[in-house]
């Protein structure tokens, strides 16, 4: 006897809990195989587009708002590095000018590829340093409130590094292309 497309069939749907479904004579015959995979992506139109964009949208946004508030506070400290370089404070002992020198680099070359989602993830970590400096090594007698917005630049960076840079970036269109 057929199965009709009013039974009803535990399928797993990207979590090791089942749901129950209707399901037609293909579902039917996938899992009494074995294969737990939706139709969707066996028919090669991979994964839940809706979810993806959702997720890309929220990658951008991100990216867009640690790589604009770092460069508020980079493009100062890159018109100091060319007037003043000498005057900035040497938390790690590689000189004023070195010092500088990386946190420009972070504040405003890595800030700038964050926005566009070019080589994020790695553009990232040196953010990411940076702000781990800044909270722990300059900020480490001062009240939380001051350390706070170096933790939630780093906490932000550390998320871009975990999970990259999203559908809509440089980085989404180049897997893309592949």
């Amino acid at each position: 006897m057929c199965p009709s497309s009013s039974r009803i069939v535990f399928s797993f749907r990207g979590s090791l809990v089942g749901r129950p479904e209707r399901v037609g004579i293909e579902n039917f015959v996938t899992v009494a195989r074995g294969s737990f995979e939706e139709p969707e992506r066996r028919r090669g139109r991979g994964v839940d587009t809706k979810n993806e964009a959702v997720e890309g949208i929220g990658l951008l946004v991100l990216r867009l708002a640690i790589g604009g508030m770092m460069l508020t506070h980079g493009l100062p400290k890159l018109q100091r590095l060319l007037e003043t370089p000498d005057q900035f404070l040497d938390p790690i002992g590689l000189g004023p000018e070195v010092t500088l020198a990386l946190a420009v680099f972070a504040e405003v070359v890595c800030a700038g590829l964050i926005m566009v989602g070019a080589a994020t993830r790695l553009a990232a970590i040196p953010l990411l340093i940076t702000m781990l400096v800044a909270a722990f090594v300059t900020h480490a007698g001062d009240p939380f409130n001051k350390m706070e917005p170096a933790l939630l630049y780093g906490a932000c960076s550390l998320a871009l590094v975990l999970t990259g840079a999203g559908k809509f970036s440089v980085d989404g269109w180049w897997n893309d292309r592949r």
